[in-house]
């Protein structure tokens, strides 16, 4: 029994809330089974985990480029939001890249490694 009628678009903000990154990529493999029933999804995130695992679903041939649509929402101004829709190629590439998003977690990254390397004692 499903709660929602075929055709019915159903809205979720933000689903990762408190779930676990495995969690939020199982997540996304159950919205593709409702998709498979006919309806729709609409759904906001700030979770990478997600998004990486839309995109793998598309380069695996899972998922159809043209069953996702991304929106991407910043406020170039500081006040304003504008919102771009962004194009993603059958390998599940963002074209252009996603602005300002997984660079603060690679920057982290560098960091991280960086002071690590500073750490080592030779032996």
């Amino acid at each position: 029994m499903t709660l929602a009628d075929k055709d019915a678009l159903i809205m979720i903000e933000e689903p990762e809330i408190s779930l676990h990154p495995k969690a939020q990529a199982a997540l996304v493999d159950i919205m593709l089974e409702i998709l498979e029933e006919g309806k729709q999804l609409l759904f906001t995130t700030h979770s990478e985990h997600i998004l990486f695992r839309l995109l793998t679903h598309i380069a695996a041939g899972r998922l159809r480029k043209d069953d996702l649509e991304i929106y991407y929402f910043e406020k170039p101004d500081g006040v304003t939001a504008k919102a771009s829709r962004l194009e993603v190629d059958d390998k599940g590439r963002v074209k252009g890249g996603l602005r300002g998003f997984f660079e603060h977690d690679v920057e982290e990254l560098s960091e991280y490694l960086k002071v690590l390397s500073h750490e080592r004692v030779s032996p």
